[in-house]
């Protein structure tokens, strides 16, 4: 057991982060990243919303934040993302590797430091972007931790996470959750990232809600803290 205080003062690229629990001991965490545009204090009251009653007992949240950027989805201006993007197509060309990696880095010292605290039970993942980073940090930068998981996400055909050459050595479960009416990131991109990875040989599981769009509802919630 770890006692949460510890975790309080865990810092991602130098910025404290936010820990979300309702045990002062803690034996598990899950790091869970925001969507673009969002912080780790919002990203907290959307799930305190959702799930009133918090974390599973020993059961710590991380939620860090990405750092502020100009934005080129935002006119370029300011905004709290992990990485650049020029669209949002499962089409496009473009994946920001440079400024992924940047936050992959940042994910594997936050890990390292969780693992001096005294807890080794890490699953990360995230929310839309956030999920997106999750899914470049385990299945193509290797970060170590138990699980992975990624809501209302996604990988362009072309992701350089389908190219990794390791991929195939990386025993860590993958769950996907999507909502059927998502009308920003179709739930049928995230039947093609399930398919992809499961041709990966990572075992996947994908869950898809009805009349959910993109966002986080109670029961997918719900359903994530079960699994993970």
């Amino acid at each position: 057991m770890t006692s949460a205080s510890i975790l309080r003062d865990i810092r991602f690229l130098g910025s404290r982060t936010r820990l979300w629990t309702t045990s002062s001991s803690l034996d598990k965490v899950i790091i869970f990243l925001h969507g673009s545009g969002d912080t780790a204090f919002g990203l907290e009251k959307w799930l305190r919303d959702v799930s009133p009653h918090g974390p599973p007992s020993l059961v710590g949240v991380i939620l860090p934040s990405a750092p502020m950027r100009k934005y080129l989805l935002n006119g370029g201006e300011l905004s709290s993302v992990w990485h650049q993007r020029r669209d949002i197509d499962i089409n496009s060309d473009f994946e920001d590797v440079e400024g992924i990696d940047e936050m992959c880095l940042g994910l594997t010292n936050l890990v390292d430091d969780i693992k001096k605290a005294g807890i080794s039970d890490i699953t990360v993942g995230g929310f839309s972007m956030g999920g997106h980073v999750a899914l470049h940090s385990v299945y193509r930068k290797q970060l170590a931790v138990n699980k992975c998981f990624a809501l209302s996400s996604f990988l362009i055909h072309k992701s350089a996470v389908y190219d990794n050459s390791n991929r195939n050595s990386i025993n860590v479960p993958l769950y996907l959750a999507h909502g059927d009416s998502d009308a920003l990131v179709p739930h049928k991109w995230a039947h093609n990232c399930a398919e992809k990875m499961k041709n990966s040989n990572v075992e996947t599981s994908l869950r898809i809600y009805k009349n959910a769009g993109h966002e986080i509802r109670s029961d997918i919630i719900s359903d994530l803290f079960a699994w993970a």
